[in-house]
């Protein structure tokens, strides 16, 4: 799943969290001592979910970091070469002139 589309599920996921916990108090046949635990309980699930999905994207953000590294120094190597090669193409016309 893209970095997007876990980013829309995590939101989703919270908003219809709350959408429920707001529903349970509403609703719920139980007492408020006891629906409150369980929205608490819910709130931490949904934090730890969260934090889950942060830390994937941190993840892939590093491991995008370090492939465009890698083919920023491969690109820099190559072009690199190329330039010497430019400018040394250049003096040897310059000195048969």
């Amino acid at each position: 799943m893209h970095t997007n589309g876990k980013l829309n599920l995590a939101s989703s996921i919270l908003v219809g969290g709350v959408i429920g916990a707001g529903a349970a108090l509403l609703l719920a046949p139980q007492s408020g001592k006891r629906t409150r635990r369980d929205i608490k309980r819910f709130g931490q699930r949904m934090g730890r979910s969260v934090g889950h999905v942060v830390e994937d994207v941190a993840d892939k953000m590093n491991d995008g970091l370090h492939w465009t590294r890698k083919a920023t120094k491969g690109f820099n190597h190559v072009f690199g070469s190329g330039t010497s090669y430019v400018r040394e193409g250049i003096h040897r016309f310059r000195r048969a002139s």
